[in-house]
């Protein structure tokens, strides 16, 4: 990590610097931003939660402006990118947090449409509003493993990597820009055994858990 995130996971909350430890050395940092003085509960895996954040990417391009209306998720059940589910945990209500989020923990080597590329860090500052009670709903979890697997075999083809890319509309440029390029730096990273397919356990991006499906 260069000085900066280095600051940034030293000024942590300890509750977050221990579900993080893991992340750290690869580039992941949580930053506090501001904290209020009276803080009667903090956040925990398994609560729901409405925050209010923006994205930027490294370059400063903007990646979602500052959002309108607040997002509601729960907390650690994979409803949200890794970086979030880590590190928005111990948190205060009214608390500012800084995320600077590495794509293994974000998006790894998928594209989002046609705003995240491939293996994108993303900064994020976000803004705990409220901590609801309890509450699951796999059927909220994102699982973009599903969306791709269109024959429900478990198992993606390069022919359904493709069709993905298309349908998410991302677009088809000159030589690494090209899908086909795309695909091949793709199965170069997530097809861990060379079999041609990239399996549940291989892929990377955002998928529901064997149990949930």
């Amino acid at each position: 990590m260069d000085l900066f995130r280095s600051v940034l996971a030293c000024i942590v909350l300890i509750s977050s610097c221990k579900a993080s430890a893991d992340y750290e050395e690869k580039g992941f940092g949580v930053g506090l931003v501001h904290k209020p003085t009276n803080c009667k509960r903090v956040t925990k895996r398994g609560d729901h939660i409405a925050v209010k954040y923006n994205g930027t990417f490294v370059d400063g391009s903007t990646y979602v402006p500052t959002s309108k209306k607040p997002f509601e998720f729960t907390l650690g059940e994979g409803q949200v990118i890794t970086g979030w589910d880590l590190g928005l945990l111990g948190m205060c209500v009214g608390e500012i947090r800084q995320l600077v989020v590495p794509s293994h923990v974000a998006y790894g080597n998928w594209p989002v449409g046609d705003k995240v590329p491939p293996k994108s860090t993303i900064e994020f500052f976000v803004e705990l509003l409220q901590i609801k009670d309890t509450f699951t709903d796999r059927d909220m979890v994102s699982d973009t493993f599903s969306q791709i697997d269109t024959n429900g075999d478990s198992m993606l083809s390069n022919d359904e990597v493709a069709k993905f890319l298309k349908k998410q509309n991302y677009p088809d440029g000159p030589g690494e820009k090209s899908h086909s390029h795309i695909i091949r730096e793709i199965f170069l990273e997530e097809d861990k055994n060379s079999d041609g397919t990239i399996s549940h356990k291989e892929f990377s991006g955002p998928k529901k858990y064997i149990g949930d499906l």
